[in-house]
């Protein structure tokens, strides 16, 4: 009540001198003083202010804030996508992970890992996920049409939180207030033109695909319905989502369809690079034949051999004989 009454002494105080200056002109200028005062008669005094509380403004640590107009402005069907696009996040467990994936989704602050990462919703811990037993919080059961911002938190958690919280801790705020229905649909695929310059290496071995490639079909479908209880004392949200992710292997593109080694070139171009593998899987491949027995049995000495279909035992070289599984690999998991 103090800070009204003094706004209102001010106030009062103002409108005087405002009183003081016109009476003053109406006697040099009388029309003009009239328009003064009809126009002084219909001012009006507007406040304006906001009390949104802005976590990155008000705290003492770091913190990033994302808002759910980032995830429709680029279009975000996963949460770890437009994670993994901040600076502080490091891509562990995502749907680009090939070897060593276990299928869920999960996120890395400063790279310290996910079991120093505390994932929260709405304040309250996210169990661990992961289906080998693993520490990390799966990131696939957060529904990204109901997210209502995220914050990152980088510094100081752990006084807080605790040792899982070393690296930081990524809130989830979820819209606990939302009314309606709201359908969410979209579409994707990559496109590539094979003609990538590497290709003139990959033909030494393999064929480099060639044309367009369209591969990695995605859609997603979700459905939020919501509405309040007992004059807004309570809301009640059904969420339902299906996704697709066709899957995106390297054998359909020219710079990926082989694993690249070095061929011992040191010209500074493309020839420096050769299409090789891993001999470790490599069926056909022997060992451990002494020069004696290689010698009795008509065969160079070499480390180990390959066997071939029309010259039996050969001496193996890598980038001739490597196992290729770069077509294997996947670019996206199909999910």
């Amino acid at each position: 009540m103090k800070t009204s009454y003094q706004f209102g002494r001010r106030a009062s105080l103002r409108v005087g001198v405002a009183t003081a200056v016109m009476s003053v002109a109406l006697i040099s200028s009388p029309a003009f003083a009239q328009a003064a005062e009809g126009e002084a008669a219909s001012e009006e005094i507007f406040i304006t202010g906001s009390r949104i509380a802005r976590p990155n403004v008000e705290s003492a640590a770091p913190v990033t804030v994302i808002g759910a107009e980032d995830f429709k402005g680029q279009g975000a069907v996963k949460v770890e996508d437009l994670l993994n696009n901040l600076p502080q996040v490091l891509a562990t467990q995502s749907s680009g992970v090939s070897n060593g994936a276990d299928g869920t989704a999960t996120v890395s602050l400063r790279g310290l890992g996910t079991s120093r990462t505390m994932v929260l919703v709405d304040g309250r811990r996210l169990m661990p996920g992961g289906i080998g037993g693993g520490a990390g919080a799966d990131l696939n059961f957060i529904p990204s049409a109901l997210i209502s911002n995220v914050e990152i938190l980088t510094g100081g958690a752990s006084s807080v939180y605790g040792a899982d919280a070393v690296a930081g801790v990524v809130n989830f705020k979820m819209n606990r207030k939302f009314q309606g229905v709201r359908i969410d649909a979209q579409y994707g695929m990559y496109q590539h033109d094979n003609q990538n310059p590497i290709r003139a290496i990959v033909n030494q071995r393999f064929r480099a695909p060639e044309g367009s490639a369209l591969q990695g079909g995605a859609y997603d479908v979700s459905l939020a319905i919501g509405s309040a209880l007992d004059d807004d004392r309570g809301n009640i949200v059904a969420y339902a989502g299906l996704r697709r992710d066709s899957a995106i292997t390297q054998d359909g593109y020219d710079y990926s369809i082989c694993t690249l080694n070095p061929s011992g070139s040191n010209t500074g171009g493309i020839n420096d690079f050769a299409c090789g593998g891993s001999g470790t899987p490599a069926a056909t491949r022997f060992g451990g034949i002494s020069a004696a027995n290689a010698a009795l049995a008509g065969l160079p000495v070499a480390g180990s051999y390959t066997l071939t279909g029309t010259n039996g035992l050969i001496p193996y070289v890598g980038l001739r004989d490597g196992y290729n599984f770069a077509p294997l690999n996947y670019f996206r998991r199909p999910s």
